[in-house]
């Protein structure tokens, strides 16, 4: 539900003043909130990532993520480890999810530049 929601900030064109909430979120937003009053409490919310907020940014960011998610797979590969990919995680035997985790922190590290990263089942983390 939620991730309709900030979807439709992401992908949310800048340069079309919003009357109404974005389609397909009406279901999980109470239908007298305003999107203006919605924007302002998500980036109230998430300052790290406020200045994305209603910029249309979503496609560069499945860009990103997609070009992390090759790195990942090809540092495992190249260490013997086979990944099976699946949408925006990776599935890996249970004795190499050490060296799974570490290249995929190594990788949102080197992409992002130093930008606050997690993964499943670990605790938030700056990357350097």
């Amino acid at each position: 539900a939620r991730k309709k929601v900030v979807n439709a900030m992401l992908f949310d064109d800048p340069d079309a003043p919003r009357k109404s909430l974005p389609k397909g979120t009406r279901p999980y937003i109470d239908k007298r909130t305003k999107w203006t009053d919605l924007v302002r409490r998500m980036k109230e919310r998430h300052p790290p990532i406020a200045h994305w907020v209603g910029t249309d940014v979503g496609f560069e960011l499945m860009h990103d993520e997609s070009e992390i998610m090759i790195k990942t797979v090809l540092s495992c590969l190249n260490q013997g480890v086979v990944v099976l990919p699946i949408h925006d995680g990776l599935l890996v035997a249970e004795p190499h999810k050490k060296i799974t985790r570490t290249a995929m922190q190594e990788a949102f590290s080197e992409y992002t530049g130093g930008f606050v990263a997690r993964v499943s089942g670990e605790p938030y983390a700056l990357a350097n």
